[in-house]
C-alpha cells in the first residue's frame, strides 16, 4: 500500500514538474517573440527617421542648386 502511494505520489510530482517545465517554456518563447517585436519595432523607427534625414538633405540639395543656378543666370544676364 505504501509502495502505491510513493508511486501514486512520485507520478503526480512529475506530471507537475513537466507542466511547469512547458509553462516555463512557454513564458520564455513569449517572451523572446516580444523582444523581437521590439527589436524590429526599433529597426523600422530607425529606417524612417534615415528616410527622413535622407529626403531632408536631398531638399536641402536642391534649394543649395537652385540658387547657384539662380546666381549664375544673375551673374550670366548682368554680364
Amino acid at each position: 500500500m505504501f509502495a502505491l502511494l510513493t508511486g501514486a505520489m512520485m507520478a503526480q510530482t512529475q506530471k507537475h514538474m513537466m507542466e511547469q517545465t512547458t509553462l516555463a517554456m512557454a513564458q520564455a518563447e513569449q517572451q523572446h517573440q516580444q523582444q523581437m517585436l521590439n527589436m524590429a519595432r526599433e529597426h523600422h523607427r530607425a529606417l524612417a527617421n534615415n528616410a527622413q534625414k535622407q529626403a531632408m538633405a536631398q531638399q536641402e540639395d536642391g534649394q543649395k542648386l537652385m540658387a547657384e543656378a539662380t546666381s549664375t543666370l544673375g551673374r550670366a544676364a548682368a554680364a
